[in-house]
């Protein structure tokens, strides 16, 4: 289930408090708003610099877990997921990040709202959008993983090779 894209394994067995891996179902998650990232962004706001973003176009609910089970293979349980968001404050840079999907219901339409926080937010939003549009499906022959070190701030992680498969 995790190369598939079902689960994503958050902590593993060394980071584990009991010694076993620690899976998410993305899929299974409240929504954004249920777990208040709104809120939890509005607080971080005080004296600091936000910018905001999106990324439209062609987007499936797949191409969205992919986007979270790659976030979720970088941040662990640093992070917070939902089922339509991403939020997490990171103490490393000093910056919040907070992601919002907004997927067209019978359409393969949609957008990824992306904002971010802190002392150079216009610089990190940026990067996170490029991050970000290459997880929509007319982007998929570009999806590089190198491009982690630049837009992520947790650094590069290994290549691997990923199969999206459909039962449409």
């Amino acid at each position: 289930m995790e190369s598939v894209g079902v689960i994503c394994r958050l902590v593993s067995p060394e980071e584990s408090y009991w010694g076993k891996p620690v899976y998410q179902s993305f899929e299974h998650l409240p929504n954004s708003e249920d777990l208040h990232f709104k809120d939890q962004f509005r607080q971080q706001l005080h004296g600091v610099d936000q910018h905001d973003d999106s990324v439209s176009g062609q987007l499936h609910e797949g191409d969205w877990h992919a986007l979270l089970k790659s976030l979720g293979e970088t941040y662990g349980t640093d992070a917070q997921y939902a089922s339509d968001g991403f939020y997490l404050r990171n103490s490393k840079d000093e910056h919040t990040y907070w992601l919002k999907a907004e997927l067209e219901e019978n359409v393969l339409e949609g957008k990824i709202v992306v904002r971010v926080a802190g002392p150079s937010a216009e610089e990190r939003c940026g990067n996170m959008v490029e991050y970000v549009r290459a997880f929509l499906p007319n982007r998929r022959g570009d999806r590089t993983h190198g491009q982690r070190g630049a837009a992520l701030p947790a650094g590069e992680r290994p290549q691997k090779i990923q199969v999206f498969f459909s039962y449409a």
